[in-house]
């Protein structure tokens, strides 16, 4: 007999590795087996596909049936929220504190996000202090260091990420950590830190998340390169992870660029930062001229490994 608890996981790890197909499958099979997980997993799938509305849907036929899942409440407020709903969202997540065994802490950090979103500055960080679990020490103070951001406290900004990312665990998230690396080199960079080092220091974040959007949107800013003939690239990269020393993977890119090789030099730089070794470029499509935006790196896809002594090229995605 399938193990339900178990096969959340998988679905899960599914999509933290991008496997949004498996993901699915996966969800739709715990629907079917009447676990209530399984409607979080579709939504989760719907959201990284960047369709809100129909994460909605999923997550409100999810809370229709199972009206005790706190989980499930939470995620449909964070829906809502990132949907441009408030008012829908404050009652999602007043809805899953009112069920057994929710995790106070983590509602708490979301309607602190909603609150901030929202403007009501008092009212986000009252619900900040109330984020007691140290599991989301980081998480909370990642947020209120971007509002100090929205506040231009750069100055503060700066030591207080340093001092998080040396007191954060080994097995702190990875995500959050690079978060905290942009916090801290883009506060660097607004009181005047010179241009190769702030650079330099945001590149550090794909150490810990290898697609990070903001750090990708910080280095195209603080290099602020243009160009009138910039391009749409596409770049294929094939490399070897240095914890997986037996497989090859590929990765692939979207670059503004103004030549292939200024597209490919871009797609090196930023998977050398994320610990590829050996990198070779095997393929850069030339796409249509494209205006008004800077030259960088766009999209970072997941690693798609392979065994170059099988040729087998599915073997395992992840980021």
């Amino acid at each position: 007999m399938l193990d339900s608890e178990a096969l959340y996981e998988d679905g899960l790890d599914a999509i933290r590795e991008g496997r949004l197909d498996d993901a699915r499958a996966i969800g739709e099979q715990l629907i079917e087996m009447r676990y209530s997980g399984g409607f979080e997993v579709l939504g989760l799938v719907e959201r990284d596909e960047g369709d809100l509305d129909a994460a909605i849907a999923i997550l409100e036929q999810g809370v229709e049936k199972a009206s005790t899942a706190w989980l499930l409440w939470q995620l449909l407020g964070n829906s809502y929220s990132d949907a441009g709903r408030p008012e829908e969202a404050a009652g999602a997540y007043e809805h899953a504190l009112g069920c057994d065994g929710v995790d106070v802490s983590s509602v708490r950090l979301n309607q602190a996000t909603l609150a901030f979103r929202s403007g009501l500055r008092d009212e986000g960080f009252r619900f900040l202090d109330e984020v007691v679990d140290p599991a989301l020490h980081l998480y909370r103070e990642s947020l209120r260091l971007g509002e100090w951001e929205r506040e231009e406290r750069y100055a503060e900004i700066l030591p207080r990420a340093a001092a998080l990312l040396t007191e954060a665990d080994d097995d702190a998230d990875p995500d959050v950590l690079a978060q905290l690396v942009v916090r801290a080199a883009w506060a660097k960079h607004k009181l005047g830190g010179a241009r190769d080092d702030v650079v330099r220091e945001l590149l550090v974040a794909y150490a810990y998340d290898p697609i990070c959007d903001d750090a990708q949107w910080a280095i195209r800013e603080v290099e602020d390169r243009r160009a009138d003939d910039t391009r749409q690239f596409e770049v294929l990269l094939e490399a070897t992870h240095p914890a997986e020393p037996a497989l090859r993977y590929f990765v692939s890119f979207t670059t503004v660029a103004t030549t292939k090789e200024e597209a490919a030099e871009l797609a090196r730089r930023h998977e050398e930062a994320a610990g590829g070794i050996g990198l070779r470029t095997e393929e850069v499509e030339q796409g249509d001229p494209i205006e008004d935006y800077p030259i960088g790196v766009y999209r970072r896809s997941g690693r798609q490994f392979f065994d170059p002594e099988s040729e087998v090229e599915d073997a395992d995605v992840e980021r």
